[in-house]
């Protein structure tokens, strides 16, 4: 009986943050951050397409309807900010995952938007009326100068819309 309760404590801490590609520096938080339709994106700088793309993807997805504004609301918010992070590579980004909101330092709307990349993966699948996300400080940047996608057509059989969307 001990050991089942060992195994449950142990994969309980085994359950770590998982985002692809991995992040340079990845530190779990306490608490969590609860996204629901009142919560508002607010995108400030070069940061407005990333807003909409996130905006669309949980309207999508989950069905919820955030609003964006160009300043911080009183209550939960995501804040997408674009500035030139000192000494980073170009589409660098810091993201803050708190209960009291998700912050986002993005080097340009690049940043941006890949820390938006971020938060999608963060998301629960579960579809609800309040998504929970784990409390997290991410620091990435790309390694090398070039990033690549690979697109297999040939084993997965994909809608036209889909490919041009991803093109």
């Amino acid at each position: 009986m001990s050991l089942l309760a060992g195994l449950a404590c142990w994969g309980a801490n085994a359950q770590d943050i998982q985002i692809i590609p991995q992040p340079t520096v990845v530190q779990p938080g306490q608490g969590q951050f609860a996204l629901h339709n009142k919560t508002v994106i607010v995108a400030q700088g070069d940061a407005l397409p990333a807003a909409q793309f996130l905006q669309g993807y949980l309207q999508d997805q989950y069905g919820l309807s955030l609003g964006i504004a160009n300043q911080a609301k009183e209550g939960a918010n995501i804040q997408l900010n674009t500035n030139k992070l000192p000494a980073r590579v170009a589409g660098a980004y810091d993201l803050t995952v708190a209960p009291k909101g998700i912050v986002v330092a993005g080097d340009g709307g690049a940043g941006a938007f890949y820390a938006v990349q971020t938060i999608i993966q963060l998301l629960p699948l579960e579809k609800k009326n309040v998504l929970l996300l784990p409390a997290v400080a991410v620091q990435d940047q790309a390694r090398f100068a070039y990033r690549g996608l690979h697109l297999d057509v040939s084993r997965h059989f994909y809608p036209v819309a889909y490919i041009k969307k991803y093109i």
